[in-house]
């Protein structure tokens, strides 16, 4: 049996940061049993999910990426299947690059294609059974964590073992809206320049002792551990967490501008590496013009 106070260790790097927590005891029992539980995580294209990754696997859990491939040609088609794939390489490398400046190694992370099954039988025969047991018109007007909670919910029903169900919390765009892909300024792109990180960040809406609601830059691109990677440079050398850095941002001790400035100069040290890599990698700058010819 694992020591109590390691497993309550890792429960707690493994729910850092996150919101919707079902399914604590569940994975509490795993882990003190002395077991490996598993991670599973789908939709990975921005850097708060991976640096919760890199916690997964500190914490000692088997992780899973799924590349959604089929469902991104389901919802944007206006792209062949070929292109699909050339994106899912794509994000293969650039995932596998992220996860290395974060030091997690190569073979502590899986990657799974959706397309490697969601086209066999027994998937097919699955998802019938879920769409009979669940109630379509609830589902279609609620959001995804009401749609994750029930399909977890009928798991049982359809032989397996229900799932702990934890969420992420959404980043907003750099605008103070959501990200999008058709307004560039709204995101900080894995591989964006010094300059254009920069530019970027100090353009963002900040306003001075506002934490909530105040865009992107306290809420999360601090908050999410952008900050903690790299505490202790420039001005908030004294700093040990975040919540020393919002509780003096809150109180007018800390300006927008100096938390920008910290802010920039985090994104691109933790960045540069990962631009080495792409400019190395000859293979993935072959599969960027595949994927994004437009680009």
């Amino acid at each position: 049996m694992a020591a109590t106070s390691t497993v309550e260790q890792q429960l707690a790097l493994i729910t850092r940061g996150l919101t919707g927590l079902d399914g604590i005891a569940a994975i509490r029992d795993i882990l003190a049993a002395g077991k490996v539980a598993k991670g599973f995580w789908a939709h990975i294209a921005y850097f708060v999910p991976l640096l919760k990754l890199a916690d997964f696997v500190k914490a000692g859990l088997d992780v899973t990426v799924l590349f959604c491939d089929l469902y991104a040609f389901l919802v944007n088609y206006k792209h062949p299947l070929e292109v699909v794939a050339h994106r899912t390489a794509y994000y293969k490398f650039l995932v596998r690059g992220v996860l290395h400046i974060l030091g997690v190694p190569d073979d502590k992370v899986h990657f799974v294609e959706g397309s490697s099954y969601e086209l066999s039988k027994e998937f097919t025969l699955d998802n019938y059974k879920l769409s009979v047991l669940t109630d379509e018109q609830d589902v279609r007007n609620t959001g995804d964590e009401y749609r994750y909670a029930t399909k977890l919910s009928v798991l049982p029903q359809l032989g397996y073992r229900k799932r702990a169900h934890f969420m992420n919390p959404m980043v907003p765009g750099l605008s103070g809206s959501k990200m999008s892909s058709s307004v560039p300024d709204s995101k900080i792109e894995f591989l964006d320049d010094p300059e254009t990180i920069n530019r970027k960040v100090f353009n963002a809406p900040c306003e001075d002792g506002k934490v909530k609601d105040n865009g992107s830059i306290i809420s999360s691109y601090t908050k999410a551990g952008v900050l903690e990677i790299k505490l202790g440079g420039g001005e908030l050398n004294s700093y040990q967490s975040y919540e020393e850095i919002e509780l003096d941002f809150a109180q007018g001790k800390l300006s927008s501008s100096t938390l920008k400035q910290a802010v920039a100069v985090a994104l691109c040290e933790i960045l540069a590496p990962l631009r080495q890599i792409y400019a190395k990698n000859k293979e993935w700058q072959f599969v960027e013009n595949l994927a994004y010819p437009e680009h």
